[in-house]
């Protein structure tokens, strides 16, 4: 076993034997034989062994800490532990606050990678959850060997050769009972539905054989994903415009292709907004939205404005959580790092402030609102937008969307969708 995790280690990430690892352990049989693994290719210095403790079991979570906690002091290897701190206790919950905990575990021990014992049989449970959910390609190809930080070296293996190798080696580990709590979806598919499944393999062969067979079938998926992938960035990579705000990208362009290809858009947008893949219905009717020109509307706590022209996706927020810039300025200069803004007057200000938009403000005689809403200048991009107004006023005298000869623009890399490249 200990060569076909080097194998593994060595498919996803080349020449591995420099890197450190933090182990995700909970106690199980599966994270068990991969610590006892790791700790034979690798040395002490290299592994961090973190548990977290979901509190949903009792004495039993507290064995488990126990018995993670153990192993490392005898291996010599770093633990760190943790445990839930709010009162949530669904799946998804549970594994966002475990995630946050691993990550913050890697960047605090400075380790370069994240190893998960997930195998086979958590692969196929994975895929059914999401066939049955309704979730298009981008979820049908489940977890990857490699995704980002986070590597998956077990993804081939099935759960009994991993207790086969416990066995052999007399790795201690302990039993989840909530595993066979029916409340949990993941549950029902391991205790209901895929004993059905396994059961008609016989007419292929039988169980072993139709495991045998999953992990090309997971290959070809995963291929497929990043083919189309890359035929979507490809396109994208035109048109879209991606700032620490927003994605923005011309609704024309959107719909110039075609609903798969529309879809597959979308899916790769809310993913960079860091969202779990969608349903189909829920793709169905957020396109059907951006189709009817609908001017807001959100998708699992993304929001979508169509304003403009333009469609901009952007993490949920209230109103009072306006992006907020920092402006330096003196009578010469002003600056703003977040845009990439330097300007320069022409005489020299006084009694003046750079700032960006608040109600109220007004340009020209008018409000503000009329000026922007006159000259097509999109909502998500108004509270960015830097002007100058008299201290402590309501009166702006230049704004960044209107040429001025008092105000010179000697830099600007933020992408404002208003300006052409000649006007910065």
């Amino acid at each position: 076993m200990e060569l076909i995790l080097k194998t593994n280690l060595e498919r996803i990430l080349g020449e591995f034997q420099s890197f450190r690892f933090v182990i995700a352990c909970s106690g199980g049989v599966d994270s068990m034989v991969l610590c006892e693994l790791a700790s034979q290719l690798l040395t002490k210095n290299q592994l961090v062994i973190a548990h977290f403790n979901h509190l949903t079991r009792g004495d039993e979570s507290q064995a488990d800490l126990e018995l993670v906690k153990s192993f490392a002091q005898e291996k010599g290897i770093l633990f760190i532990s943790d445990r839930r701190q709010g009162d949530k206790v669904g799946e998804a919950d549970l594994r966002k606050e475990r995630n946050a905990f691993l990550e913050g575990v890697r960047e605090s021990y400075q380790c370069d990678f994240i190893l998960l014992a997930h195998h086979l049989q958590d692969q196929l449970e994975t895929f059914l959850m999401r066939l049955l959910r309704g979730t298009g390609l981008d979820g049908l190809s489940v977890m990857q060997p490699k995704n980002g930080r986070w590597i998956r070296p077990f993804l081939n293996l099935s759960k009994e050769t991993l207790l086969e190798e416990a066995k052999e080696r007399n790795i201690s580990f302990r039993h989840d009972s909530s595993n066979f709590e029916p409340g949990y979806f993941r549950n029902q598919v391991r205790l209901n539905l895929l004993p059905e499944m396994e059961k008609l393999a016989q007419v292929y062969g039988g169980r072993e054989k139709w495991l045998q067979r999953l992990p090309l079938l997971f290959d070809e998926l995963l291929w497929a994903k990043k083919e189309l992938l890359s035929q979507t960035e490809e396109w994208l990579g035109e048109v879209l415009v991606e700032t620490e705000y927003w994605v923005r990208i011309p609704k024309s362009s959107f719909e110039a292709h075609s609903h798969f290809q529309k879809a597959r858009a979308l899916r790769w947008i809310l993913a960079r907004c860091r969202v779990e893949p969608i349903s189909q219905q829920e793709m169905k009717q957020a396109l059907t939205r951006i189709e009817k020109g609908v001017k807001r509307f959100s998708v699992t706590g993304v929001d979508i404005f169509y304003s403009c022209g333009y469609l901009y996706f952007s993490h949920q927020r209230s109103a009072d959580l306006r992006p907020k810039l920092k402006f330096t300025f003196t009578e010469n200069e002003a600056r703003c790092s977040q845009l990439g803004l330097v300007l320069k007057p022409q005489n020299k200000w006084k009694g003046v402030e750079l700032r960006t938009y608040q109600p109220g403000d007004r340009f020209e005689g008018k409000k503000l609102k009329e000026y922007f809403l006159k000259n097509r200048i999109p909502r998500p991009e108004r509270d960015l937008i830097p002007l100058i107004a008299k201290e402590k006023s309501s009166e702006v005298i230049w704004i960044l969307s209107k040429k001025s000869d008092c105000v010179l623009i000697e830099n600007l890399n933020f992408p404002f969708s208003f300006l052409k490249k000649e006007e910065v």
